[in-house]
């Protein structure tokens, strides 16, 4: 999907660039690894809830004489679960940009104020970079499925992903022009960045509702 003439880096590549040949790596892959296994471990439980969720719809219906979940009834539990993904991926990026945020901060201290710079805004691009590739893993899983459901999940995975990106790019851009919060000009200049980049996967609904989180900071 990218259109940069420079190929964006591999996740193995996005791994050594930000811990090559610094002391810290350790702790870092530590915390990195700690954040991955809580929101696989989220995952399995909201799958298992997902299944009882089923069994007990279909238990509830048999009683009065139907079979299966029932039309609505299906349609609940699997936007429910799809909704618990789309939490689980948007509390995994805010994570992860958190902890990339306090690791250039302790790093920061290494380096004169010209290097401190250039090494914040090339960390900033490969987070981007890293979180496009999982937006367009997500979105190639999406257009390969034949499932409905893997199509939903997938759907709710790219909007957590985006949702959890935008205070960094918030608080990045409130940084540069040092204010607190943002006027109708900046938000629009963000959302049509957004929807440049990422446009195409999103449904109108998705693309409303980042409109709406992005004036939310407007007030």
């Amino acid at each position: 999907m990218s259109t940069q003439a420079k190929k964006s880096p591999t996740l193995d590549d996005y791994q050594k660039l930000v811990t090559s040949n610094n002391p810290m790596k350790a702790g870092f892959e530590a915390q990195k690894n700690s954040i991955d296994l809580q929101a696989s471990e989220q995952q399995q439980q909201a799958y298992i809830l997902n299944e009882k969720m089923k069994k007990y719809l279909t238990a509830v219906n048999s009683s009065y004489g139907q079979e299966g979940l029932g039309g609505s009834g299906e349609i609940a539990v699997a936007n429910n679960y799809a909704n618990n993904l789309g939490d689980i991926a948007k509390n995994k990026t805010l994570q992860t940009n958190d902890m990339f945020s306090s690791y250039a901060g302790m790093i920061q201290n290494e380096k004169n104020v010209a290097d401190e710079r250039k090494y914040n805004e090339g960390l900033l691009a490969e987070d981007r970079a890293y979180q496009t590739q999982l937006i367009e893993q997500e979105y190639k899983k999406a257009q390969d499925s034949k499932s409905s459901e893997v199509k939903r999940q997938s759907q709710m995975e790219i909007r957590g992903i985006i949702e959890g990106m935008i205070p960094l790019d918030i608080q990045t851009l409130m940084e540069q022009t040092k204010t607190t919060k943002l006027n109708k000009v900046q938000v629009n200049q963000i959302y049509g960045q957004y929807l440049a980049q990422y446009g195409q996967m999103l449904s109108v609904e998705d693309k409303n509702y980042l409109k709406v989180v992005l004036e939310a900071y407007t007030k």
